[in-house]
């Protein structure tokens, strides 16, 4: 990657699943909280491709079908950004819904 120094430990891995149990459990050991995922994947394929550059992450996460998350509060900052479909996001009290390239 251009502009990271050559001693910075880059990690990148991808996880794909189409059973819901298991996107549950990818998804709250991804983000350390449970995030009350609710939904169906409607048969189709759920994948988190993520890139670990020292203390900061890049996730490209393909949530097909219709999602929810109700969440507890995070250990760090999450910037999401929905590419296409919709997203919602229930987290302490707070609910957002926003529109596909509108980051959150």
């Amino acid at each position: 990657m251009d502009g990271v120094p050559q001693d910075v430990p880059l990690v990148r891995s991808t996880v794909a699943t189409k059973e819901a149990a298991l996107a549950r459990e990818i998804m709250d050991s991804s983000y350390g909280a449970s995030l009350r995922l609710s939904g169906r994947l409607e048969g189709q394929e759920m994948r988190l491709a993520r890139t670990d550059i020292d203390r900061f992450t890049i996730d490209d996460l393909v949530l097909p079908g219709t999602l929810r998350f109700a969440c507890d509060p995070l250990s760090r900052p999450l910037v999401t950004v929905t590419g296409r479909g919709h997203l919602g996001i229930d987290c302490r009290g707070h609910s957002n819904h926003p529109r596909p390239t509108t980051p959150l």
